[in-house]
């Protein structure tokens, strides 16, 4: 991309009529750049250089959806909601079959509260039967069913997640998750142990909440014996604090 700009540049100075090298094609493919400059910095969690990348892009080529899109994501690690809302929102206008951006502004509205509008977005995207990962769109669909207490919903846009990937451990947690609010914790356990194996034994949240399912069932010293192995693995996270003090109510 990078030597194509530089030919393209080249060409505009003498034969520009020719070649039909416009500014605008030189700004769209700035932007591209910038844009993979952004997008690179957001996967780092370098979020302030990556707004600063996305926003140059966005000055090049105000009309590409994806930039909209990255932009919108940008706002949202942030917890810049309007923001949010104004870039996603833009995006689907100027591409109304985004599925990707359909399903971010589902998950923001989940975030917002706006539950029924999150819905209504995610039920939009679910029908994109080209959209490339449909278990996190399902994922999200299920989060807001759960936040819904809407159990029976949660627990069927879950199992949608976990059946277009069948090693998407975050759908296993939140199946678990979905359980354990039933109070049906034998089989929040086994959910949450097969998202802790899918996962490398990594997950902070299903370690936690399957330590508490067994002391919902009484199982003490499983309980006890889990609760210590989360302030091990994630002593940086929250869930090892919860872990300590549940530690200390227990005994």
């Amino acid at each position: 991309m990078v030597k194509s700009t530089f030919l393209c540049a080249a060409t505009t100075i003498s034969i520009l009529v020719f070649f039909g090298c416009s500014n605008k094609e030189l700004h769209q493919e700035q932007a591209q750049l910038h844009l993979r400059i952004g997008t690179g910095f957001l996967s780092q969690g370098k979020n302030p250089q990556a707004l600063v990348e996305l926003l140059k892009a966005e000055e090049l080529d105000p009309q590409d959806p994806q930039i909209q899109n990255f932009l919108g994501l940008a706002y949202y690690v942030r917890k810049e909601y309007r923001l949010t809302e104004k870039h996603l929102l833009r995006a689907l206008e100027l591409f109304p079959k985004f599925s990707d951006a359909r399903n971010n502004l589902g998950r923001l509205y989940t975030d917002m509260g706006r539950y029924d509008e999150a819905i209504t977005q995610l039920k939009i995207a679910s029908k994109d039967l080209t959209y490339p990962v449909p278990e996190r769109l399902f994922l999200n669909l299920g989060l807001v069913y759960l936040k819904k207490n809407d159990y029976d919903m949660a627990l069927n846009s879950f199992k949608k997640s976990m059946e277009s990937n069948t090693r998407f451990c975050p759908a296993y947690n939140y199946y678990g998750q979905t359980l354990f609010q039933q109070g049906k914790y034998k089989g929040a356990i086994e959910s949450f142990d097969h998202a802790l194996a899918l996962c490398n034994n990594n997950y902070d949240e299903a370690h936690y909440y399957s330590a508490v399912s067994y002391y919902k069932m009484g199982q003490t010293e499983k309980a006890i014996a889990r609760l210590e192995e989360v302030e091990k693995q994630y002593p940086e996270s929250e869930y090892a604090t919860k872990a300590k003090n549940m530690i200390r109510t227990i005994q």
